[in-house]
């Protein structure tokens, strides 16, 4: 019942294509404990209103039937601690996966660098990274992306305008370059 009809798309075909927006879309962030418990609330709030609906109000008394058989194998208290601890188990097992390959691609990003990268060479690097923006993207929708220029600046030492102006300067000249290309 859980998974046929329109429940399909409900309990299997949302849920994977949400995990596979999770983990491809690249955010830099890496979650937290207190991340994680915050996802739960929602969850606790639904098992609260279950718990009001099926056992204190009763489906002879308007409230739910037991749509997952909370009481009928284990008692109710059993059953709920389970199932928290289930819910918190997965949420804590994706925020571990989460940050594994934000992990992963941190390292990736930075694996070229060395251990101590040439200032000069950070600042070639942002400014190659803006020129190639500036060549490729919209001119209404070149972003700046923080996260890499910070962590440039970080691992080698400067600060962190000096990286954004080199970005900068290159997303100029990109887009100069871009708007002088004959036959455009």
């Amino acid at each position: 019942m859980a998974f046929g009809g329109n429940n399909l798309q409900l309990h299997i075909i949302c849920p994977l294509l949400i995990l596979l927006c999770f983990f491809l879309v690249e955010s830099g962030r890496r979650y937290t404990l207190r991340d994680a418990f915050i996802c739960q609330i929602p969850f606790w709030i639904y098992a609260a209103v279950y718990l009001v609906q099926v056992l204190i109000r009763g489906k002879e008394r308007g409230g739910w039937a037991d749509l997952y058989h909370l009481t009928e194998y284990l008692p109710w208290y059993v059953s709920m601690i389970l199932l928290l601890l289930l819910s918190m188990g997965v949420t804590l097992g994706l925020r571990r996966l989460y940050n594994l390959l934000a992990d992963a691609r941190g390292r990736k990003l930075t694996a070229g660098w060395g251990d101590h990268p040439d200032p000069v060479e950070i600042r070639i690097e942002a400014y190659g990274l803006g020129r190639f923006a500036g060549k490729n993207d919209e001119e209404s929708d070149v972003h700046l992306p923080m996260d890499i220029l910070r962590t440039m600046a970080e691992r080698c030492g400067i600060k962190k305008d000096e990286a954004v102006r080199a970005y900068t300067r290159g997303v100029l000249d990109g887009l100069a370059e871009k708007e002088n290309k004959p036959g455009d």
